[in-house]
């Protein structure tokens, strides 16, 4: 039997985890266990497999990330394994893959966006959702301690294209405006409301887009009917994860790492882990 350990994402803690948990278990029963990688300069897949020694030299062991866009020359390299454990990704990508591997897929909920569809969490959101806030309320302390004559306004563009919990949440978390797919409408909304906060003595506002939208292009709508002193500031997914997991993202690798294990040992049928109120169940695809 043969294991493959496919990964999309910037490689987490979480995703550390439960890596290691897995090449013990698939080790320890006799199991081969590969990273699929992807080589930028040739665009080829290739498989590196752990070897006995690889628990010992963990920290030295160098994981393969995959791009987000596949193609069918990874056909050939999913034909190698019997099970699948896909860490992150879309349900998109998982139904690619699913669809032209010969064995069984797992996907794992790994994401700082919090948008695996039938999942209430994923590995990685607390963590990000809680460094991202704690920079922009160290900005705003900044902010607030500066005087100007205008209204300062501070735009942080996180990671993302869609409107998610991270974008939203970030927003609602430091009392601030989101911004996805705006309007004409929304704009004139939007430079009403600040300019009525600036009138009421709030010398600041903060804005959160992502990657969806330019900072430059809410720069230019605001100044159009508004005098301001504008400034933006990009997070991306490292930064957003940082050096230290949350307390729950730990918990939830530890859990998350147990029901793959369990799945290998047990099941069978391509499925997902999905988290839902505060348990990991796995469910069939």
């Amino acid at each position: 039997m043969q294991v493959g350990i496919i990964h999309f994402g910037y490689l987490s803690f979480g995703s550390k985890v439960i890596m290691q948990k897995l090449v013990a278990n698939c080790i320890r029963r006799d199991i081969k266990i590969a990273n699929v990688h992807f080589d930028q300069e040739s665009k080829k897949y290739g498989v590196s497999e752990f070897k006995k020694d690889a628990i010992g030299e963990w920290e030295h062991i160098r994981i393969g990330i995959l791009p987000d866009a596949l193609n069918e020359d990874i056909h050939a390299t999913l034909q190698q394994f019997d099970s699948i454990i896909v860490l992150g990704g879309s349900r998109q990508q998982v139904n690619y893959l699913e669809e032209h591997s010969k064995g069984s897929v797992l996907s794992v909920p790994i994401s700082i966006l919090n948008d695996f569809e039938g999942s209430h969490y994923t590995l990685g959101y607390d963590t990000a959702l809680n460094v991202v806030v704690n920079n922009i309320l160290k900005i705003r302390d900044t902010i607030d301690s500066l005087k100007y004559g205008k209204l300062r306004v501070f735009c942080a563009q996180i990671p993302g294209n869609t409107s998610n919990s991270l974008l939203k949440d970030v927003a609602t978390a430091i009392d601030g405006d989101s911004i996805y797919q705006p309007d004409e409408k929304f704009w004139d909304e939007l430079t009403n409301r600040l300019d009525e906060k600036y009138k009421a003595g709030t010398t600041y506002s903060i804005l959160v887009i992502n990657e969806a939208l330019d900072p430059e292009e809410v720069q230019e709508k605001l100044a159009q009917k508004l005098d301001i002193d504008f400034k933006w500031n990009h997070f991306d997914e490292s930064q957003c994860l940082g050096p230290y997991p949350t307390a729950l993202d730990r918990v939830l690798a530890m859990k998350l790492a147990q029901q793959v294990i369990r799945w290998m040992e047990e099941e069978r049928q391509s499925a997902c882990l999905v988290v839902k109120d505060h348990q990991v169940e796995i469910e069939n695809i």
